[in-house]
């Protein structure tokens, strides 16, 4: 490794391990100000608290890291610009591309660092923090938890249901159309006030039955549809089905098997892309401290305008994430958003500046 790319590894080490300490802290503190009071009303141990807390860290080192590779850089370009070893490099032969070439490879490095880091360590923190919020009551808010306008398919048969409540296996405003083989006429229409499931199977309450075909209507107080579906199969929101609970090949996975029950995975999809996306803003960040030390060598102008960024940026992303949920935008379109825009941006700005350090 040659002198330069150390000198700026270790610099950069030793920045980002300051940054990340006081961050986590701040992160736990804000934290610990909205959990504890309630851990304490429902009867939590001190260890409990503990390893809920402990439990949380990896996840949030995984989302806090890239403002945190960002602070970083601007901190360190900018006190290299401040001290004019910037210039004394470019003097010494070290050209302006070798650092942005330096600093992306550092950039795509912290990127896979995120995405196995959070994918890993910070999933199963989660699964522990979780586990630790139910055993103390939180169980009792999942409860309440509730799917709208859910589609499903089971064989010739496709469902529509305005409101689901996995947790308690219930669904209102439920619509069944068995169709034909070839799915272009509708053999029988249902309609039921409430859906429930029991033990004999899913029961239909107050259910309105017509054939198109004959015109006959009848109405039933209960009715059991013979479907293979049950709510632990379909439900997306389900308390070990979260998509923050599950690791990137898990959510693979989970979304494969919806998928042979007609369910709507749009919302995994895009939560598969926006786990990966995340990651990438690393890199994309890393582009952009670079541009901004460059247009600015004051450094807290260069915090200011990044912060600014990045705070659109995570709007985007979470934008794009409810375009893509919804099906207004394909799920990788709609993850990708935020980078794609601010990505391409930057990579013209930081073209531009290249060239008017080689002409």
């Amino acid at each position: 490794m040659k002198t330069f790319t150390r000198h700026l590894l270790w610099n950069n080490m030793l920045i980002m391990g300051i940054c990340l300490l006081t961050c986590t802290g701040i992160y736990l503190l804000v934290d610990v100000f909205d959990r504890l009071d309630r851990m304490l009303e429902k009867g939590g141990a001190a260890w409990e608290i503990l390893v809920y807390f402990g439990a949380k860290i990896p996840l949030i080192l995984s989302e806090i890291l890239p403002a945190v590779v960002f602070l970083s850089l601007v901190i360190q370009i900018a006190g290299m610009r401040k001290r004019r070893e910037t210039t004394a490099l470019e003097a010494g032969g070290v050209s302006y591309f070798r650092l942005v070439c330096t600093v992306l490879v550092l950039g795509l490095v912290w990127s896979g660092v995120q995405l196995g880091f959070s994918q890993g360590l910070g999933v199963q923190g989660q699964q522990v923090s979780d586990a630790v919020w139910d055993s103390l009551g939180g169980r009792e808010e999942k409860t309440q938890e509730r799917i709208n306008d859910l589609w499903l398919r089971s064989g010739q048969t496709v469902l529509h249901m305005e409101a689901v409540w996995p947790a308690r296996q219930e669904a209102r405003g439920l619509t069944l159309y068995a169709v034909d083989q070839g799915f272009t006429e509708i053999d029988r229409l249902i309609q039921a006030e409430a859906l429930r499931a029991g033990d004999g199977g899913w029961q239909l309450q107050e259910a309105e039955v017509l054939d198109p075909q004959s015109f006959a209507y009848s109405t039933e107080e209960t009715l059991s549809p013979d479907l293979e579906l049950s709510f632990q199969s379909v439900q997306v929101s389900q308390e070990d089905n979260e998509p923050e609970d599950m690791s990137l090949w898990e959510l693979r996975a989970h979304i494969e098997r919806l998928k042979d029950s007609g369910a709507n995975v749009e919302l995994l999809r895009t939560a598969w892309h926006l786990k990966i996306s995340y990651a990438a803003s690393v890199l994309v960040l890393s582009a952009v401290a670079l541009v901004l030390t460059r247009k600015w060598e004051n450094l807290f102008a260069s915090i200011g305008c990044g912060l600014g960024i990045i705070f659109g940026m995570l709007s985007m992303h979470t934008l794009g994430g409810t375009l893509g949920e919804s099906g207004a935008l394909p799920p990788w379109l709609g993850a990708w958003m935020g980078n794609l825009l601010i990505g391409g941006l930057t990579a013209l700005g930081l073209g531009i500046q290249i060239r008017g350090r080689v002409t």
